[in-house]
Order: structure tokens, then C-alpha cells, then sequence
């Protein structure tokens, strides 16, 4: 496994990249061989796309990494013509593994990659997480809403 590791990164960064792919090696859906990673917000944050080794469908993908890894699903939504999908799930931060992954299809929900985000800081992830809970809020007649937790869900799990 070759890791590049694209400006500084906080340790507790590479010790959550290394937590996720010792619990997701089993799975065996990811191609984890070279990844690499790109620092973000002064090395407080970053980001990793891992490919899947065969396409999956957003919905199958989403419960393996409930039930496997215990996400929590933010949001799930598509567009009304069912062509784009977006998911966000997230990991609970008092299991000091804090990263969100990011989903997204453009092809009727079927998935090839995922997006993780990886947090040196609680305050940072809850923050992502805040905001994108309060833009889906918004009115957005032109999405199909298939989950989204509640902001006092989402605060439980962070106190």
C-alpha cells in the first residue's frame, strides 16, 4: 500500500485514514493499493478518493458502511429525474474517528468512487456537518429527500 501525502497532515489525520482502512480491508469493495492524500484548512483536514473495485449501487454501498463501519447517514437525496444522487455519512467522533464520506452518482445512483474527508478537529466535522444539514433545509423543490437525520440527532452524537 503506497500512501502520497500531499502537504502537511495532522498525526491524528493519518491515524484516522489508517483506522478506516483496517476496518473497510475486509470488505474487500476498495482499491486502497496507492491513495492519496491532500491536505486541507492548514493541515487540520483532509481529503482521500478511494475507486471501488466494482461499480455498486449508492443505496447497497450506503448500508455495507452503516452496518459495517456504523456510520450515521446524514442525507441521501437525488434529483427528480433519479439520474444524481448525494450521500453524506459520517463517523461518530467519540470513537476519536472523525471523517465523513461524501457520495455522489451521476449515473442513475451507480457508484465507481467515494470522497472521505478526514478531521483533525471535532469542532471542524461538526461544523461540515451543521452546514450541510441547514443548506438541505432550504426549499429545494427539485429534490427527491430519501433520508436526512435531524439536527438534534446529529448534536446527540457529538455530545
Amino acid at each position: 500500500m503506497l500512501f502520497i501525502i500531499t502537504g502537511e497532515v495532522d498525526e491524528r489525520i493519518i491515524a484516522n485514514l489508517m483506522g478506516f482502512l483496517e476496518a473497510t480491508e475486509s470488505m474487500e469493495k476498495f482499491k486502497t493499493d496507492d491513495l492519496e492524500l491532500t491536505a486541507l484548512n492548514d493541515g487540520n483536514q483532509a481529503t482521500v478518493t478511494i475507486p471501488l473495485t466494482r461499480q455498486e449501487m449508492i443505496d447497497d454501498l450506503i448500508d455495507l458502511l452503516v452496518s459495517k463501519l456504523l456510520l450515521q447517514v446524514l442525507y441521501l437525496y437525488s434529483d427528480k429525474a433519479g439520474n444524481n444522487f448525494q450521500a453524506i455519512a459520517y463517523s461518530m467522533p467519540y470513537q476519536d474517528e472523525m471523517y465523513v464520506v461524501r457520495i455522489a452518482s451521476h449515473q442513475c445512483g451507480i457508484i465507481n468512487e467515494i470522497h472521505i474527508d478526514f478531521y483533525a478537529s471535532i469542532e471542524t466535522v461538526f461544523t461540515f456537518l451543521k452546514q450541510e444539514l441547514e443548506r438541505l433545509e432550504q426549499p429545494q423543490p427539485d429534490l427527491d429527500i430519501e433520508e436526512q437525520q435531524r439536527l438534534d440527532a446529529l448534536l446527540i452524537n457529538f455530545l
